[in-house]
């Protein structure tokens, strides 16, 4: 998706990936959303955090090994724990604040459990 056009919460979104980047130079290859639309700012920062950490080569070809594939949603959703996970060691001592972000984020799944819905997800462009 050109970022001309995003709409105003896609635009926000990748100004939340552009920011933890620290680049802005980049059309971010998933924007983070919560089932119910809002934008999932911590995951944004972890997008942009991937991408200041592994670039856009990497993360790109990552994902596109298994474009297509029956389990690519599968796929996508348990590289993005790994990555998530990588991003979140390499960048706390940086950034202290990610601590709270990333309790406040998993705060969100038992309601997402009793409910069967509102699960934090990235949505690819």
């Amino acid at each position: 998706m050109d970022a001309q056009s995003y709409t105003a919460q896609e635009r926000r979104a990748a100004n939340q990936v552009w920011a933890a980047a620290g680049a802005y130079g980049f059309e971010p290859l998933f924007l983070a959303r919560n089932t119910d639309g809002t934008i999932d700012f911590y995951m944004n920062c972890i997008v942009g955090l991937v991408h200041k950490y592994y670039g856009d080569d990497l993360v790109r070809g990552l994902f596109h090994t298994w474009d297509g594939d029956v389990k690519q949603s599968l796929l996508d959703d348990l590289t993005w724990l790994y990555l998530e996970s990588a991003a979140y060691a390499l960048e706390l001592p940086r950034r202290p604040v990610l601590a709270e972000l990333r309790r406040a984020h998993a705060d969100y799944f038992p309601l997402a459990a009793g409910t069967g819905s509102g699960r934090p997800g990235a949505d690819p462009l």
